[in-house]
């Protein structure tokens, strides 16, 4: 295990540096030269001076000391540096500490007692290119140190000169002080392309300032890649002839190595067969060299006899053929539906549903534009076709309110009304109605509208058929018009109007009575009007005969009667029972 010094730990990037992916790439990478040690002893060049050394300096050495990582995986388990684990490194130790790893002295003693400062790089045997093109070094690494002043770098060989290609980030420390292994990638420069002695080297220097922190460095796993080509080809489709929404399952090949994590994509043209701004119709994960990817035409594509489909790859980026021949794609139409009077409706109304375009088709025996009556809410789905087998469909939903029952009692103030009297009527509604209008009814016809909050009105019967009632209108909804309908009040007339002007000598007998009825105490020209329980008139006349005082009821109906008496503007009143 290494032994880390409490020193200030920097980091700090050289911001040249080239990073190069293979997934960006439009063809595979194909290794072709790797290195993890394993043979000893070591065909690297190990401790080449770059610059000043002191007495004591680092030194690059090859052993398990600093034991490689499980393929690396930043901030897991196996990332981890295990020491002595028989995966052989190169890493970075001291002269004071030779076998702890990738441990270095930060120093601070040069000219006094031992003096750490170093500058040497390890340079790889050469490596042969050619016939590679693109070519890329990755490998597995461990780094700390200080900033650019305790540092690794990674160097570049042409065939003639060295140069630094890459100033590694720091990586993260933990793991007990052996560090978290990080894989990095870096495309060589274009003068490796075909180059048959190309070398690679990692450069480590320590200013020896006495500042640091392990560990210094590792490296391990490393490869040098080329392209190779890769190609798409996407298959003939099945039919010629597509709608918009419509499924379809395309057929593709492919030559080369696919990456895992790779995304083949298949693309839509727009109607002139052009890929300038590509539709995405269909992905399948896959490193396969063929497949079929399961697509769906957007529902908005427009009409067009020049579609075309290709396949696109992710890892690498590789843009395949398209199909090879013109399809052609009708769009939908447009499918909208209206309801009239509204699509919210009380029992028994007469609706009419009328759709948009030619062909189109209501199911459950409905006719576009024909009405009918509705009683339950009811979800309708119009087809329409633009007749050539595409079809496109929408709902619509008419709601039906449930009828409401408000059983509104009218009650009157006085509470027996009167012929002549001013009366007061206050319809009692239920709490859980707010919202409504109120139709009061007077002998029979319309009278007046109240809406709430008003309740009451206040009228003056002139004849004992005005009597009142009221219908409850809720505005929240259905009502039935029979229970909206309140109790009648009906008028009569006060029976203290006798008390006051009847004559003393008048008198009228037998009541009840079957046939006739004799009335004493009449006067010349009094006037007798014979009213009914609804207030109509039965019999009226003038009296004429003083010799005749008896008044015939036989053709009467059984029931109570009101003699209305009238003398010289003054009433009485005598209530008449026929048996």
């Amino acid at each position: 295990m290494k032994h880390s010094k409490n020193y200030t730990f920097l980091k700090s990037f050289l911001f040249f540096t080239i990073l190069f992916f293979t997934k960006n790439l439009a063809h595979a990478q194909v290794t072709f030269w790797t290195e993890n040690f394993s043979a000893m002893p070591s065909a690297w060049t190990l401790n080449v001076s770059t610059g000043a050394n002191g007495t004591d300096p680092n030194f690059f050495t090859v052993s398990a000391a600093e034991g490689g990582g499980i393929t690396p995986n930043l901030g897991a388990p196996n990332s981890c540096g295990v020491a002595n684990n028989g995966n052989n490194t190169m890493h970075v130790t001291s002269v004071f500490n030779p076998m702890g790893g990738a441990s270095y002295d930060a120093g601070g003693l040069c000219g006094i007692l031992f003096c750490p400062l170093t500058n040497t790089r390890s340079e790889s045997p050469i490596i042969n290119c050619v016939n590679k093109t693109t070519i890329t070094v990755t490998f597995n690494y461990i780094e700390n140190g200080q900033a650019l002043l305790d540092d690794a770098t990674l160097w570049y060989y042409n065939g003639t000169t060295w140069a630094q290609i890459d100033n590694m980030p720091k990586t993260l420390t933990g793991c007990g002080g052996q560090g978290l292994w990080t894989s990095r990638t870096v495309a060589l420069p274009m003068s490796a392309n075909n180059n048959a002695n190309v070398k690679i080297g990692f450069q480590w220097q320590n200013n020896d300032d006495g500042v640091g922190t392990d560990p210094s460095f590792a490296v391990d796993d490393i490869s040098l890649s080329s392209i190779t080509s890769n190609t798409i080809t996407t298959s003939s489709i099945t039919g010629n002839a597509f709608c918009a929404c419509d499924a379809v399952t395309i057929p593709f090949t492919s030559t080369g190595t696919f990456a895992a994590g790779n995304i083949y994509t298949m693309q839509m043209s727009d109607a002139t067969g052009s890929f300038v701004f590509p539709t995405t119709v269909g992905t399948l994960a896959s490193t396969a060299n063929s497949g079929n990817i399961n697509c769906v035409i957007p529902c908005a594509t427009i009409s067009g006899t020049a579609y075309r489909f290709r396949v696109i790859s992710s890892m690498p980026s590789v843009v395949g053929s398209n199909n090879g021949t013109n399809i052609n794609i009708s769009a939908l139409l447009s499918a909208s539906a209206t309801v009239s009077p509204n699509d919210t409706v009380c029992p028994g109304t007469s609706v009419t549903l009328t759709g948009s375009g030619p062909f189109n088709n209501w199911p459950q025996g409905i006719s576009d534009n024909v009405p009918f009556v509705i009683n339950t809410t009811t979800t309708y789905t119009l087809t329409t076709s633009n007749g050539n087998g595409c079809t496109s469909f929408t709902s619509i939903k008419i709601v039906v309110l449930q009828n409401v029952t408000p059983s509104v009692t009218l009650t009157s103030n006085p509470t027996v009304p009167t012929v002549n009297a001013n009366v007061q009527y206050t319809a009692n509604i239920p709490a859980n109605i707010t919202n409504y209008t109120l139709n009061w009814y007077k002998a029979g016809n319309l009278y007046t509208t109240t809406q709430s909050p008003t309740n009451s009105i206040s009228s003056m019967a002139t004849s004992l058929k005005d009597s009142v009632y009221v219908i409850l209108i809720p505005k929240d909804g259905c009502y039935d018009q029979a229970s909206a309908q309140s109790n009648s009040i009906k008028i009569q007339f006060a029976e203290s109007v006798q008390n006051i002007n009847m004559p003393t000598n008048f008198e009228i007998y037998p009541n009840p009575a079957s046939d006739k009825i004799t009335i004493t105490g009449l006067e010349i020209n009094d006037k007798i009007c014979i009213r009914d329980a609804v207030g109509r008139n039965v019999m009226q006349f003038i009296y004429k005969n003083a010799n005749d005082n008896n008044l015939n009821i036989q053709a009467l109906a059984t029931g109570i009667y009101m003699a209305n008496f009238t003398r010289n503007g003054k009433q009485w009143l005598i209530k008449i029972i026929k048996e």
